[in-house]
């Protein structure tokens, strides 16, 4: 079971965000939509349609270990309900969370299932609850119309507690890290033209006690709003090893 957890082990950003989760942005000239967005409006919309399908992609650093997964996934945002299948240099694995609890497979398609004691038992379950603590940024600030894969957007940008960001960074129990006082965790959040949220990242930098820098981003890109998805708990479950 050690290897769901080094899928995203040592996963976060900085440089690489930038080449990775931001290509397809770019900041828009004149003219563009004077666009009016609130967050909380946003959020209200989003959950309203339902469902949508979305891409994943966590990157982190700590100290000179660099990780990267990517994911590919549905949720319901009304059902508590979603599904992500994470791909990285160790493998595959598909994570599943239903009313009934945190499900993991690994070596899918035939592989077994476990079933976690918590929701957030794995460094990367955080990403299926992506509008999580959406409702409490603070510091929000309009950064103005940028356009992602040619659509119009506003990009709000904020701050999370830190004992959030901290549990959705993407790094392992294994890591034992304590961090400092000088955590940082920012938020952006894409609205489109429609007032629904297309895209939210999340970044997170701090030092460990041990002087040792750790760096992440999560970024998740929603599209095909009110698609028709089937979430269900898997049929046969095996308990996952203790301690895992």
């Amino acid at each position: 079971m050690r290897r769901i957890l080094l899928i995203a082990v040592t996963l976060a950003l900085l440089t690489a965000c930038a080449s990775g989760a931001e290509d397809a942005q770019e900041t828009v000239a004149d003219p563009a939509p004077e666009l009016q967005v609130s967050l909380p409006a946003a959020l209200d919309a989003t959950q309203t349609r339902g469902t949508a399908t979305m891409e994943v992609l966590v990157l982190t650093t700590l100290g000179e270990l660099e990780a990267a997964v990517e994911g590919v996934g549905v949720i319901d945002f009304n059902a508590d309900a979603a599904e992500i299948a994470w791909s990285d240099e160790f493998g595959d694995v598909i994570e599943r969370k239903t009313p009934d609890g945190l499900f993991v497979q690994l070596d899918p398609p035939d592989g077994s299932w476990f079933q976690f004691d918590s929701e957030n038992s794995t460094p990367t379950s955080y990403a299926l609850a992506p509008l999580t603590d959406l409702a409490s940024v603070s510091d929000l600030q309009n950064e103005g119309t940028e356009r992602i894969d040619g659509m119009y957007t506003t990009r709000l940008v904020g701050t999370t507690r830190p004992e959030d960001c901290i549990s959705g960074a993407g790094f392992s129990q294994e890591d034992e890290l304590e961090f400092g006082d000088d955590v940082i965790c920012g938020v952006s959040v894409w609205i489109d033209e429609e007032g629904l949220i297309v895209r939210v990242d999340r970044t997170f930098r701090a030092t460990t006690a041990t002087g040792v820098e750790a760096r992440s981003v999560r970024s998740t890109t929603f599209t095909d709003f009110g698609s028709v998805i089937n979430v269900s708990t898997p049929t046969e479950v095996l308990d996952a090893p203790e301690g895992q």
